[in-house]
């Protein structure tokens, strides 16, 4: 749930990310009265951090640096793989939006 003390907002990933490589995790506001400022994003493999991007974002009305990049150098087909953010909401909670993972070749 969003916070504007700041929060961390987990998913699984597992299945989508099949090899090693870059993947872009892109966090963008659909709707609500508040946007979010976003300072880093973490690829872990069970568990355990395996890449992090951590850079100031926005994403909300003129959404900038929303995009954090991750390389994942070593995939392991039996790990449970989770997208963890670091956020936090600006003037209150009514903020949703959805995530995209984009992978490079």
């Amino acid at each position: 749930e969003m916070d504007e003390a700041g929060c961390q907002i987990r998913l699984d990933v597992t299945g989508k990310i099949q090899a090693a490589g870059d993947v872009l995790v892109e966090w963008n506001y659909q709707r609500g009265a508040h946007g979010v400022s976003l300072q880093k994003t973490e690829l872990l493999a069970n568990g355990e951090v395996v890449a992090v991007d951590e850079h100031e974002g926005w994403t909300g009305a003129g959404s900038h640096n929303n995009t954090y990049q991750l390389r994942l150098q070593t995939f392991n087909p039996q790990a449970k793989y989770e997208i963890l953010g670091t956020m936090k909401s600006s003037g209150g909670t009514d903020s949703f939006g959805d995530v995209w993972l984009i992978f490079e070749e």
